[in-house]
């Protein structure tokens, strides 16, 4: 008799009104290459979806039994979420993904599984995202804004940022998944988690693990997106962890000058526009008094989109 060595891992996707691309997101994961690990299960937690996202999902399981549904009596939002998926967790590897993303080929999964093997002091491993490139003029704008950031932060030196961690698509050893318990008083949980890796050297960028996701493409989905916490101060997390959401977050100069270069190379039209839009953002973040503390975000629709 012969003993499986290989790691257990399962998947789990946070979802609300996800319709558009929930099975998507399914199918592309029950066709992934499992040579380096055994897939548990992959379970959708719907965070009381009021679209047909639940139906799809429960369709795709009696069809597929590696497929499963949770249904929260509440609204929590994505990272509050998240703390039951931490509970839940019982493998050695751990990934979550958006629903609205899609992963790069076959090998997705072996790639992160790879990449956490190969160093047992990386307890969280980021994929590396990419969006897909609209066709429309001020869509192209909106998309050049948030490329040049891209390019400023993947030219961080091994990617060691809290800018690098974008949550889409991440995998978690077991053992740390099920240290983690969010606190729901912050504002900014997403640098909670990259702090909780960091603090033990346990982050890790991984180029090889790849997603593509839809961008934003609207003015008004720009301006919920500014509106979101993150990235912005958090008395409470400052004070849990004595750090400064500032300095975590500060990128060198030298790297916005190389991240500014490589998007006038790719993007010479639209780059100067996208710098506009972003003076925009941030004078409108001065003026916007509704500062936003829940921890259930306004929903961005146009990156809710079929990929083809």
């Amino acid at each position: 008799m012969t003993i499986d060595l290989k790691p257990t891992l399962e998947v789990a996707i946070p979802a609300f009104n996800e319709e558009i691309s929930i099975l998507h997101i399914l199918l592309s994961l029950l066709g992934q290459d499992t040579s380096n690990f055994r897939l548990k299960y992959i379970t959708v937690y719907s965070d009381r979806s009021t679209d047909n996202t639940d139906n799809i999902v429960k369709k795709t399981s009696q069809k597929y039994p590696l497929v499963r549904l949770k249904i929260g009596k509440t609204r929590l939002g994505k990272y509050l979420r998240l703390n039951e998926i931490f509970r839940d967790c019982k493998s050695d590897i751990l990934v979550i993904l958006d629903a609205d993303i899609a992963l790069d080929g076959k090998k997705f999964l072996v790639n992160l599984v790879e990449e956490m093997n190969s160093d047992k002091k990386f307890q969280m491993i980021s994929a590396h995202q990419i969006m897909v490139r609209p066709k429309k003029f001020m869509e192209k704008i909106v998309y050049t804004n948030f490329l040049l950031w891209d390019y400023v932060r993947w030219s961080i030196p091994g990617y060691d940022s809290g800018n690098n961690f974008y949550a889409s698509a991440t995998a978690f050893r077991g053992s740390f998944a099920r240290t983690i318990q969010i606190p729901t008083n912050l504002t900014d949980p997403h640098l909670y988690l990259y702090l909780m890796a960091a603090n033990c050297r346990g982050f890790r960028y991984c180029t090889k693990a790849r997603i593509f996701q839809q961008p934003i493409t609207t003015f008004k989905d720009y301006q919920r997106f500014l509106r979101r916490p993150l990235g912005k101060k958090d008395d409470n997390l400052e004070k849990l962890l004595n750090v400064s959401a500032e300095e975590i977050y500060r990128v060198s100069v030298k790297y916005k000058i190389i991240g500014l270069i490589k998007c006038f190379w790719y993007e010479p039209f639209y780059t100067p526009l996208s710098l506009l839009l972003g003076i925009y953002g941030k004078i409108y973040l001065r003026l916007w008094t509704n500062k936003n503390s829940s921890s259930i975000w306004e929903i961005v629709t146009s990156t809710k989109k079929k990929f083809i």
